[in-house]
This record gives structure tokens, sequence and C-alpha cells, in this order.
């Protein structure tokens, strides 16, 4: 072999070696550099709030739900990743924020048969009267949820709240097709 074989050869082997050592390293890391998973709803502000949510806290689900004035307890699902069936859902809403899967947020894992490895929190999403609604998050990611996560979803639920596009007029993203009424998720 001549010595330009060997040098190809060679640099042929360093390359290999060294997409096999980033493999291992995202793989070992959990760093899977995949497309965000698409998001769901019915306006543009609240598909805005669970782009940016999932965009900051690298999580699995998001779901956005507003109250229902005329039906007090209970929210809509307006934005969601993760189960887009939801969408449109009602849901039982009691003030219950924070971490675990209270009525806010249960619906998020209902389907999952390893539920209890799911790290789930919900913040309100306030205004001037007191809460619109509600921003729920779950992830099976390893580390789970934190103290920073909360702050940065409360934040995150803060400013969509403070530049939320509900006013007449505002462009709507559209929603997918619904047929009938919403659907109850618990009565």
């Amino acid at each position: 072999m001549t010595s330009l074989g060997w040098i190809l050869l060679g640099g042929a082997a360093w390359a290999l070696c060294n997409v096999a050592v980033l493999a291992l390293l995202a793989r070992v890391t959990g760093r899977n550099e995949t497309a965000q998973p698409e998001v769901s709803g019915t306006s543009e502000a609240v598909c805005r709030l669970a782009e940016d949510v999932l965009g900051v806290l690298q999580v699995e689900r998001v779901a956005v739900v507003l109250h229902d004035p005329a039906r007090p307890g209970t929210g809509v699902v307006e934005a969601c990743c993760g189960r887009l069936e939801l969408v449109g859902t009602r849901v039982p809403v009691t003030g219950g924020f924070g971490w675990g899967t209270g009525p806010e947020s249960s619906f998020l894992i209902e389907d999952r048969f390893d539920a209890p490895a799911w790290s789930v929190v919900s913040v309100p999403i306030p205004t001037e009267d007191g809460a619109a609604g509600t921003v729920a998050v779950a992830t099976s990611r390893e580390r789970g949820l934190g103290a920073r996560d909360v702050l940065l979803l409360e934040r995150l639920s803060s400013r969509a709240a403070s530049h939320s596009d509900r006013r007449p007029g505002a462009p709507q993203r559209p929603a997918r097709p619904r047929v009938g009424q919403y659907r109850d998720i618990a009565a």
C-alpha cells in the first residue's frame, strides 16, 4: 500500500472514531437531537405559549387550559403537545397548582402505563382578576422538573397573559376540526 493509501485509511479511521464517540456521548447524556414535537391549539397565543414552554423546558408534554366562564370548575384544553387529541376537551380545574398529578394536570399522563415515573407540574396563567387558566407540563426525563423549571414556567405564563391576543379581531390559528360540543374528560 502506498503512503497516500495509508494516509487516507488513517483519516477515515479517525473520522469514524469521532462519529462513534459523538454518538456515544449523545446517548449517554440523553441529548437526542430531534425535532420539536407538534403543537395543536385554537389560537396563535396559546400555541405560542405551548411552543415557548417546549423550547425552554424541553419537556414531552404541555397543555394550556383556559377556564370556562360558562362552567365553573372546568377549563378547556386550548393548546397541547404530546396529546393533540385533547385540544377542545373540558377538564376539571380546582386551583390545585404545583407538583404532582392533580386535576389541573393528570389528564396529560392518563394514557401512560408508567405514569408514576413522570414528573408533572402546573402553574396558573395570572390575570388582574385571578387566573385565566393553567399551563401544565409533564416529562419522563430522569432529572424531572425542579424549582428552576417551575420559575421559568411561571415567567412564561405571566408573559403570555400580558401579551394575550384574545381581544376581538386578533389573528387566530386554525383549530383542529371538531364536531359537536366540547368533550368532557372528567365529570
